[in-house]
Protein backbone atom coordinates (compact mmCIF):
# COMPACT_ATOMS: atom_id res chain seq x y z
CA UNK A 1 0.00 0.00 0.00
CA UNK A 2 1.13 3.47 -0.45
CA UNK A 3 2.20 5.79 2.05
CA UNK A 4 -0.51 6.71 4.60
CA UNK A 5 0.90 9.60 5.42
CA UNK A 6 0.69 10.97 1.74
CA UNK A 7 -2.65 9.45 1.29
CA UNK A 8 -4.65 10.98 4.01
CA UNK A 9 -2.90 14.33 3.04
CA UNK A 10 -3.69 14.26 -0.57
CA UNK A 11 -7.24 13.75 0.39
CA UNK A 12 -7.08 16.85 2.29
CA UNK A 13 -6.64 18.90 -1.06
CA UNK A 14 -9.09 20.16 -3.82
CA UNK A 15 -9.35 18.25 -7.27
CA UNK A 16 -7.99 21.81 -8.63
CA UNK A 17 -4.96 21.82 -5.80
CA UNK A 18 -4.05 18.56 -6.90
CA UNK A 19 -4.04 19.95 -10.42
CA UNK A 20 -2.07 22.59 -9.56
CA UNK A 21 0.62 20.35 -7.34
CA UNK A 22 1.36 18.57 -10.52
CA UNK A 23 2.74 21.83 -11.63
CA UNK A 24 4.68 22.32 -8.74
CA UNK A 25 6.01 19.18 -8.77
CA UNK A 26 6.92 19.71 -12.27
CA UNK A 27 8.67 22.72 -11.66
CA UNK A 28 12.54 22.51 -11.81
CA UNK A 29 12.79 25.14 -9.10
CA UNK A 30 10.95 23.29 -6.78
CA UNK A 31 12.09 19.70 -7.51
CA UNK A 32 15.02 18.23 -9.95
CA UNK A 33 14.04 14.90 -9.60
CA UNK A 34 12.57 13.65 -12.88
CA UNK A 35 11.08 10.63 -11.23
CA UNK A 36 9.20 12.33 -8.48
CA UNK A 37 7.62 14.24 -11.35
CA UNK A 38 6.59 10.74 -13.13
CA UNK A 39 5.68 9.69 -9.90
CA UNK A 40 2.80 12.07 -9.23
CA UNK A 41 1.21 11.99 -12.67
CA UNK A 42 0.90 8.25 -11.50
CA UNK A 43 -0.88 8.60 -9.06
CA UNK A 44 -2.62 12.33 -9.33
CA UNK A 45 -5.23 10.64 -11.42
CA UNK A 46 -7.17 8.98 -7.99
CA UNK A 47 -6.95 12.27 -5.66
CA UNK A 48 -8.78 14.57 -8.91
CA UNK A 49 -11.57 12.35 -8.58
CA UNK A 50 -10.65 10.74 -12.48
CA UNK A 51 -10.22 7.50 -10.73
CA UNK A 52 -11.42 5.78 -7.42
CA UNK A 53 -7.75 3.22 -7.34
CA UNK A 54 -5.02 4.17 -6.23
CA UNK A 55 -1.94 2.39 -7.79
CA UNK A 56 -0.09 0.31 -5.04
CA UNK A 57 3.95 0.79 -4.43
CA UNK A 58 4.64 -2.15 -7.10
CA UNK A 59 2.71 -0.83 -10.05
CA UNK A 60 4.23 2.83 -9.68
CA UNK A 61 7.57 0.91 -9.41
CA UNK A 62 7.19 -0.96 -12.67
CA UNK A 63 6.16 2.48 -14.75
CA UNK A 64 9.14 3.85 -13.38
CA UNK A 65 11.47 1.47 -13.16
CA UNK A 66 10.73 -1.16 -15.81
CA UNK A 67 13.77 -2.92 -16.42
CA UNK A 68 14.53 -2.86 -12.44
CA UNK A 69 13.88 -5.06 -9.42
CA UNK A 70 11.46 -3.53 -6.65
CA UNK A 71 13.03 -1.82 -4.16
CA UNK A 72 10.55 -0.59 -1.28
CA UNK A 73 12.86 1.20 0.57
CA UNK A 74 13.34 3.66 -2.36
CA UNK A 75 9.49 3.72 -3.63
CA UNK A 76 9.00 4.72 0.14
CA UNK A 77 11.57 7.86 -0.01
CA UNK A 78 10.19 9.07 -3.28
CA UNK A 79 6.44 9.18 -1.42
CA UNK A 80 8.12 10.90 1.17
CA UNK A 81 9.56 13.41 -1.04
CA UNK A 82 6.52 14.00 -2.90
CA UNK A 83 4.61 14.51 0.89
CA UNK A 84 6.99 17.16 1.81
CA UNK A 85 6.25 18.87 -1.58
CA UNK A 86 2.74 18.86 -1.20
CA UNK A 87 2.74 20.41 2.16
CA UNK A 88 5.50 23.57 0.64
CA UNK A 89 3.22 23.85 -2.25
CA UNK A 90 0.36 24.02 0.50
CA UNK A 91 1.65 26.52 2.87
CA UNK A 92 2.54 28.72 -0.40
CA UNK A 93 -0.81 28.25 -1.75
CA UNK A 94 -1.61 29.49 1.97
CA UNK A 95 1.01 32.45 1.93
CA UNK A 96 -1.07 34.03 -1.03
CA UNK A 97 -4.30 34.11 0.74
CA UNK A 98 -2.26 36.60 3.39
CA UNK A 99 -1.55 39.88 1.57
CA UNK A 100 -0.40 41.20 5.23
CA UNK A 101 2.54 38.11 5.35
CA UNK A 102 3.58 38.61 2.18
CA UNK A 103 4.14 42.10 2.33
CA UNK A 104 6.25 41.92 5.61
CA UNK A 105 8.51 39.11 3.87
CA UNK A 106 9.35 41.68 1.13
CA UNK A 107 10.33 44.15 3.49
CA UNK A 108 12.29 41.86 4.95
CA UNK A 109 13.66 41.16 1.53
CA UNK A 110 14.76 44.62 1.06
CA UNK A 111 15.65 45.23 4.72
CA UNK A 112 19.53 46.15 4.36
CA UNK A 113 21.46 49.20 4.80
CA UNK A 114 22.77 49.70 1.15
CA UNK A 115 19.24 49.65 -0.05
CA UNK A 116 17.71 52.70 1.02
CA UNK A 117 16.25 53.94 -2.02
CA UNK A 118 14.19 50.30 -2.06
CA UNK A 119 12.81 50.97 1.62
CA UNK A 120 11.62 54.01 0.47
CA UNK A 121 9.98 53.14 -2.19
CA UNK A 122 8.48 50.48 -0.60
CA UNK A 123 7.20 52.75 2.38
CA UNK A 124 5.66 55.00 -0.32
CA UNK A 125 3.62 52.15 -1.41
CA UNK A 126 1.96 51.32 1.59
CA UNK A 127 1.26 54.41 2.78
CA UNK A 128 -0.26 55.22 -0.55
CA UNK A 129 -2.02 51.22 -0.21
CA UNK A 130 -5.64 51.12 0.54
CA UNK A 131 -6.11 47.65 0.83
CA UNK A 132 -4.81 47.13 4.12
CA UNK A 133 -5.76 45.33 6.41
CA UNK A 134 -8.99 46.24 8.60
CA UNK A 135 -7.72 48.15 11.38
CA UNK A 136 -9.70 46.26 14.01
CA UNK A 137 -7.73 43.27 12.83
CA UNK A 138 -5.16 41.89 15.36
CA UNK A 139 -2.56 41.15 12.64
CA UNK A 140 -3.16 44.67 11.35
CA UNK A 141 -0.70 45.81 14.64
CA UNK A 142 1.41 43.21 13.67
CA UNK A 143 1.75 44.16 9.95
CA UNK A 144 2.19 48.05 11.45
CA UNK A 145 4.58 47.26 13.70
CA UNK A 146 6.69 45.77 10.96
CA UNK A 147 6.16 48.61 8.49
CA UNK A 148 7.44 51.27 11.68
CA UNK A 149 10.44 48.87 12.38
CA UNK A 150 11.79 49.14 8.56
CA UNK A 151 11.00 52.53 7.88
CA UNK A 152 13.84 53.16 10.55
CA UNK A 153 16.20 51.90 8.33
CA UNK A 154 15.42 54.23 5.88
CA UNK A 155 15.95 57.12 8.49
CA UNK A 156 19.27 55.67 10.57
CA UNK A 157 21.63 57.76 8.58
CA UNK A 158 19.67 60.50 8.53
CA UNK A 159 19.64 61.93 12.32
CA UNK A 160 17.08 64.79 11.59
CA UNK A 161 14.40 62.53 10.45
CA UNK A 162 15.42 59.65 13.21
CA UNK A 163 15.33 62.74 16.53
CA UNK A 164 11.52 62.64 15.47
CA UNK A 165 11.27 59.33 16.88
CA UNK A 166 8.20 58.88 15.35
CA UNK A 167 8.37 55.81 13.53
CA UNK A 168 9.98 53.91 17.31
CA UNK A 169 7.15 55.08 18.62
CA UNK A 170 4.24 53.75 16.49
CA UNK A 171 6.04 50.57 15.97
CA UNK A 172 6.00 50.23 20.00
CA UNK A 173 2.02 51.33 19.93
CA UNK A 174 1.18 48.78 17.45
CA UNK A 175 3.78 45.70 19.01
CA UNK A 176 1.15 46.67 22.70
CA UNK A 177 -1.69 46.69 20.63
CA UNK A 178 -0.54 43.22 18.90
CA UNK A 179 0.38 41.51 22.79
CA UNK A 180 -2.36 42.92 24.32
CA UNK A 181 -4.72 41.38 21.84
CA UNK A 182 -3.38 37.67 21.43
CA UNK A 183 -2.65 37.64 25.08
CA UNK A 184 -6.59 38.54 25.31
CA UNK A 185 -7.81 36.19 22.51
CA UNK A 186 -6.04 32.92 24.51
CA UNK A 187 -7.32 33.77 27.74
CA UNK A 188 -10.79 34.02 25.91
CA UNK A 189 -10.59 30.49 24.56
CA UNK A 190 -8.88 28.95 27.48
CA UNK A 191 -12.07 30.29 29.40
CA UNK A 192 -14.10 28.90 26.48
CA UNK A 193 -12.58 25.72 26.83
CA UNK A 194 -12.77 25.01 30.06
CA UNK A 195 -16.26 26.09 30.13
CA UNK A 196 -16.89 23.65 27.46
CA UNK A 197 -15.17 20.36 28.92
CA UNK A 198 -16.32 21.69 32.74
CA UNK A 199 -12.69 22.24 34.15
CA UNK A 200 -12.23 25.07 37.09
CA UNK A 201 -11.00 28.19 35.36
CA UNK A 202 -7.44 29.30 36.56
CA UNK A 203 -7.64 33.01 36.44
CA UNK A 204 -5.94 34.59 39.16
CA UNK A 205 -3.00 36.50 37.02
CA UNK A 206 -5.52 37.27 34.25
CA UNK A 207 -7.97 38.67 36.52
CA UNK A 208 -5.37 41.30 37.50
CA UNK A 209 -4.29 41.80 34.02
CA UNK A 210 -8.22 42.39 32.89
CA UNK A 211 -8.18 45.26 35.73
CA UNK A 212 -5.65 47.20 34.92
CA UNK A 213 -6.66 47.25 30.72
CA UNK A 214 -9.18 50.44 31.15
CA UNK A 215 -5.95 52.19 32.51
CA UNK A 216 -4.19 51.42 29.08
CA UNK A 217 -3.31 53.82 26.95
CA UNK A 218 -4.74 51.77 23.68
CA UNK A 219 -8.00 50.88 25.49
CA UNK A 220 -9.91 52.95 23.32
CA UNK A 221 -9.05 50.74 20.36
CA UNK A 222 -12.37 49.21 19.17
CA UNK A 223 -10.20 45.07 19.34
CA UNK A 224 -9.06 45.82 22.96
CA UNK A 225 -12.45 46.78 23.58
CA UNK A 226 -14.47 43.68 22.19
CA UNK A 227 -11.73 41.58 24.22
CA UNK A 228 -11.93 43.17 27.55
CA UNK A 229 -16.48 42.75 26.95
CA UNK A 230 -15.52 39.06 26.17
CA UNK A 231 -13.42 38.58 29.22
CA UNK A 232 -15.93 40.68 31.40
CA UNK A 233 -18.45 37.93 30.38
CA UNK A 234 -16.55 34.72 30.57
CA UNK A 235 -14.78 35.57 34.35
CA UNK A 236 -18.03 36.59 35.68
CA UNK A 237 -20.32 34.26 34.09
CA UNK A 238 -23.50 34.61 36.98
CA UNK A 239 -23.48 38.62 35.72
CA UNK A 240 -25.58 38.41 32.84
CA UNK A 241 -25.23 41.90 32.29
CA UNK A 242 -22.23 41.22 30.19
CA UNK A 243 -23.50 39.24 27.74
CA UNK A 244 -26.21 41.54 26.79
CA UNK A 245 -23.22 44.44 26.95
CA UNK A 246 -21.11 42.55 24.76
CA UNK A 247 -24.35 41.78 22.07
CA UNK A 248 -25.38 45.43 22.08
CA UNK A 249 -21.71 46.74 21.46
CA UNK A 250 -21.23 44.30 18.68
CA UNK A 251 -24.43 45.75 17.30
CA UNK A 252 -23.06 48.87 17.40
CA UNK A 253 -19.81 48.29 16.17
CA UNK A 254 -19.40 45.22 14.18
CA UNK A 255 -18.77 46.85 10.97
CA UNK A 256 -15.06 47.65 12.39
CA UNK A 257 -14.22 43.74 12.20
CA UNK A 258 -13.54 41.34 9.69
CA UNK A 259 -16.24 38.23 9.33
CA UNK A 260 -13.68 35.82 10.36
CA UNK A 261 -12.84 38.05 13.73
CA UNK A 262 -17.07 38.55 14.12
CA UNK A 263 -17.81 35.11 13.44
CA UNK A 264 -15.30 34.57 16.72
CA UNK A 265 -16.85 37.21 18.94
CA UNK A 266 -20.65 36.41 18.33
CA UNK A 267 -19.10 32.25 18.99
CA UNK A 268 -18.69 33.72 22.04
CA UNK A 269 -21.98 35.03 22.87
CA UNK A 270 -23.17 31.80 22.09
CA UNK A 271 -21.19 29.56 23.90
CA UNK A 272 -21.95 31.73 26.83
CA UNK A 273 -25.50 31.39 26.47
CA UNK A 274 -25.52 27.45 26.25
CA UNK A 275 -22.80 27.05 28.65
CA UNK A 276 -24.06 29.33 31.42
CA UNK A 277 -27.42 29.32 30.46
CA UNK A 278 -29.12 26.61 28.86
CA UNK A 279 -27.01 24.13 29.71
CA UNK A 280 -28.28 25.29 33.60
CA UNK A 281 -32.05 25.34 33.02
CA UNK A 282 -32.46 28.88 31.89
CA UNK A 283 -34.19 27.93 28.65
CA UNK A 284 -35.41 31.61 28.30
CA UNK A 285 -31.63 32.18 26.86
CA UNK A 286 -32.67 29.87 23.31
CA UNK A 287 -33.90 33.48 22.44
CA UNK A 288 -31.15 35.36 23.08
CA UNK A 289 -28.72 32.66 21.27
CA UNK A 290 -31.45 32.26 18.31
CA UNK A 291 -31.21 35.87 18.38
CA UNK A 292 -27.66 36.16 17.85
CA UNK A 293 -26.84 32.95 15.08
CA UNK A 294 -29.74 34.94 12.82
CA UNK A 295 -27.11 37.69 13.32
CA UNK A 296 -24.10 35.52 12.01
CA UNK A 297 -26.47 34.44 9.26
CA UNK A 298 -27.59 38.16 7.86
CA UNK A 299 -23.87 38.74 8.09
CA UNK A 300 -22.66 35.77 6.00
CA UNK A 301 -20.07 34.53 8.86
CA UNK A 302 -20.86 31.08 8.73
CA UNK A 303 -19.38 30.05 4.99
CA UNK A 304 -15.12 29.33 5.31
CA UNK A 305 -16.23 27.82 2.63
CA UNK A 306 -18.75 25.51 3.44
CA UNK A 307 -21.41 26.58 6.02
CA UNK A 308 -20.20 25.02 9.48
CA UNK A 309 -22.08 21.93 10.69
CA UNK A 310 -22.09 22.35 13.82
CA UNK A 311 -23.86 25.77 13.20
CA UNK A 312 -26.14 24.58 11.20
CA UNK A 313 -27.44 21.91 13.23
CA UNK A 314 -27.63 24.04 16.67
CA UNK A 315 -29.63 27.05 14.86
CA UNK A 316 -32.09 24.30 13.76
CA UNK A 317 -32.19 23.26 17.33
CA UNK A 318 -32.84 26.49 18.90
CA UNK A 319 -35.24 27.34 16.21
CA UNK A 320 -37.52 24.39 16.70
CA UNK A 321 -37.13 24.68 20.15
CA UNK A 322 -38.51 28.44 20.10
CA UNK A 323 -41.33 27.52 17.24
CA UNK A 324 -39.61 29.51 14.78
CA UNK A 325 -40.86 27.29 12.00
CA UNK A 326 -40.73 29.26 8.99
CA UNK A 327 -37.85 30.63 9.19
CA UNK A 328 -36.14 27.37 10.14
CA UNK A 329 -38.21 25.45 7.33
CA UNK A 330 -36.18 28.37 4.46
CA UNK A 331 -32.77 28.17 6.53
CA UNK A 332 -33.13 24.26 5.76
CA UNK A 333 -34.22 24.31 2.56
CA UNK A 334 -31.53 27.65 1.28
CA UNK A 335 -28.75 26.48 3.36
CA UNK A 336 -28.32 22.84 3.31
CA UNK A 337 -26.69 22.98 -0.18
CA UNK A 338 -24.35 24.65 1.62
CA UNK A 339 -22.82 22.10 3.94
CA UNK A 340 -19.74 19.60 2.77
CA UNK A 341 -21.05 17.52 0.20
CA UNK A 342 -21.19 14.66 1.46
CA UNK A 343 -23.61 15.79 4.18
CA UNK A 344 -25.89 17.76 2.12
CA UNK A 345 -28.52 15.15 1.50
CA UNK A 346 -28.53 13.76 4.67
CA UNK A 347 -28.87 17.17 6.67
CA UNK A 348 -31.61 18.46 4.06
CA UNK A 349 -33.38 15.30 4.98
CA UNK A 350 -33.15 14.70 8.79
CA UNK A 351 -33.83 17.99 9.82
CA UNK A 352 -36.71 18.68 7.62
CA UNK A 353 -38.12 15.35 9.57
CA UNK A 354 -36.93 16.93 12.73
CA UNK A 355 -39.10 20.51 11.94
CA UNK A 356 -42.58 18.14 10.55
CA UNK A 357 -42.48 16.36 14.13
CA UNK A 358 -42.43 19.30 15.96
CA UNK A 359 -44.74 20.75 14.15
CA UNK A 360 -46.70 17.18 14.06
CA UNK A 361 -47.49 16.96 10.66
CA UNK A 362 -46.37 13.02 11.14
CA UNK A 363 -47.46 12.49 7.80
CA UNK A 364 -44.50 14.59 5.78
CA UNK A 365 -42.39 12.55 8.46
CA UNK A 366 -43.48 9.36 6.77
CA UNK A 367 -42.63 10.18 3.69
CA UNK A 368 -38.91 12.13 4.02
CA UNK A 369 -37.81 9.08 6.47
CA UNK A 370 -39.60 5.66 5.23
CA UNK A 371 -37.19 3.22 3.68
CA UNK A 372 -34.70 6.21 3.57
CA UNK A 373 -31.98 4.82 4.85
CA UNK A 374 -28.99 7.41 5.79
CA UNK A 375 -25.61 7.00 5.53
CA UNK A 376 -24.21 9.18 7.90
CA UNK A 377 -24.68 7.00 11.75
CA UNK A 378 -25.37 10.36 13.36
CA UNK A 379 -28.22 11.10 11.19
CA UNK A 380 -29.40 7.49 10.79
CA UNK A 381 -29.92 7.46 14.19
CA UNK A 382 -31.70 10.44 14.77
CA UNK A 383 -33.87 9.57 11.74
CA UNK A 384 -34.97 6.11 13.09
CA UNK A 385 -35.50 8.22 16.85
CA UNK A 386 -38.36 10.38 14.69
CA UNK A 387 -39.72 7.88 13.56
CA UNK A 388 -40.07 5.95 17.13
CA UNK A 389 -41.50 9.06 18.12
CA UNK A 390 -44.03 9.60 14.80
CA UNK A 391 -45.65 5.80 15.15
CA UNK A 392 -46.10 6.38 18.96
CA UNK A 393 -47.95 9.34 18.21
CA UNK A 394 -49.95 8.11 15.12
CA UNK A 395 -50.99 4.94 17.34
CA UNK A 396 -49.25 2.11 14.91
CA UNK A 397 -48.31 0.26 17.37
CA UNK A 398 -47.55 -2.85 15.25
CA UNK A 399 -45.08 -0.68 13.30
CA UNK A 400 -43.85 0.75 16.00
CA UNK A 401 -42.81 -2.98 17.44
CA UNK A 402 -41.03 -3.50 13.78
CA UNK A 403 -39.18 -0.96 14.30
CA UNK A 404 -38.11 -1.36 17.26
CA UNK A 405 -36.75 -4.63 16.21
CA UNK A 406 -34.93 -3.43 13.48
CA UNK A 407 -33.79 -0.62 15.33
CA UNK A 408 -32.34 -2.91 18.15
CA UNK A 409 -30.09 -5.11 15.35
CA UNK A 410 -28.84 -2.06 13.52
CA UNK A 411 -27.60 -0.69 17.15
CA UNK A 412 -26.19 -4.01 17.86
CA UNK A 413 -24.95 -4.68 14.24
CA UNK A 414 -23.12 -1.05 13.83
CA UNK A 415 -19.33 -1.43 14.77
CA UNK A 416 -18.98 2.32 14.51
CA UNK A 417 -21.20 2.86 17.55
CA UNK A 418 -19.22 2.99 21.26
CA UNK A 419 -20.27 0.85 23.80
CA UNK A 420 -21.78 3.43 26.24
CA UNK A 421 -23.88 4.70 23.04
CA UNK A 422 -25.32 1.33 22.25
CA UNK A 423 -26.75 0.75 25.63
CA UNK A 424 -28.17 4.10 26.29
CA UNK A 425 -29.95 3.17 22.43
CA UNK A 426 -30.80 -0.13 23.59
CA UNK A 427 -32.14 1.56 27.21
CA UNK A 428 -34.04 3.78 25.02
CA UNK A 429 -35.84 0.60 23.01
CA UNK A 430 -36.48 -1.38 26.38
CA UNK A 431 -37.93 1.23 27.95
CA UNK A 432 -40.29 2.50 24.90
CA UNK A 433 -41.54 -1.21 24.41
CA UNK A 434 -42.75 -1.08 28.18
CA UNK A 435 -44.71 1.88 27.40
CA UNK A 436 -46.44 0.54 24.64
CA UNK A 437 -47.74 -2.03 26.64
CA UNK A 438 -48.89 0.31 29.86
CA UNK A 439 -52.38 -0.30 30.69
CA UNK A 440 -54.06 3.48 30.04
CA UNK A 441 -55.13 3.30 33.82
CA UNK A 442 -52.23 1.40 35.38
CA UNK A 443 -50.90 4.32 37.73
CA UNK A 444 -48.65 1.60 39.79
CA UNK A 445 -47.10 0.20 36.48
CA UNK A 446 -46.64 3.98 35.16
CA UNK A 447 -45.23 5.02 38.15
CA UNK A 448 -42.62 2.28 38.31
CA UNK A 449 -41.82 3.21 34.30
CA UNK A 450 -41.25 6.62 35.52
CA UNK A 451 -38.86 5.84 38.28
CA UNK A 452 -36.81 3.23 36.56
CA UNK A 453 -36.38 5.82 33.66
CA UNK A 454 -35.31 8.60 36.25
CA UNK A 455 -32.94 6.26 37.85
CA UNK A 456 -31.05 4.84 34.87
CA UNK A 457 -28.01 6.36 34.14
CA UNK A 458 -27.27 5.26 30.42
CA UNK A 459 -30.50 6.50 28.99
CA UNK A 460 -31.11 8.33 25.12
CA UNK A 461 -33.68 10.34 24.82
CA UNK A 462 -34.76 10.45 28.02
CA UNK A 463 -37.11 13.75 27.80
CA UNK A 464 -39.18 11.92 25.31
CA UNK A 465 -40.04 9.31 27.20
CA UNK A 466 -40.59 11.37 30.05
CA UNK A 467 -43.11 13.39 28.46
CA UNK A 468 -44.92 10.54 26.69
CA UNK A 469 -45.26 9.22 30.49
CA UNK A 470 -46.50 12.34 32.18
CA UNK A 471 -48.92 12.41 29.36
CA UNK A 472 -49.88 8.31 29.23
Amino acid sequence: MLSKKLISYLNTLSAAEIRKLEKFIRSPYHNEIEKLSQFYAIIMPAFAKESLSIPSKKVIWQKLFPNKAYNDVKIRKMASLILHLAIEFKALELLKEQPTQKQILKLKAVSHPDLKTHIATFNRKFSEDKNVPNTALSHFYKYEFNIQNHRILEQKNDRKKLQKLENLKKAEKHLHIFFYVKKMSIIADTIGYQGFMNIPTEKTQDTAFLKALPESPYFNEPIIQVYYLILQMLFNPSEEKHFFSLKDWLDVNHTKFSKKQLKSYYSHLVNYGITHKINKGEESYYLHVFDVFKKMVSQQLIFDPFIDSNFYRNIISSGIKLHEFDYINDFIRNYSSLLPPDLQKNAETYNLARLFYAQKQYKKVLELLHNVELSNISYALGAKTILVGTYFALDEYRVLESHLLSFRIFILRNKLLAKNTKQGYLNFLKFTKTLTHLAPYDKKARNKLKKDVLNTKNLMVRHWLLEQINNY
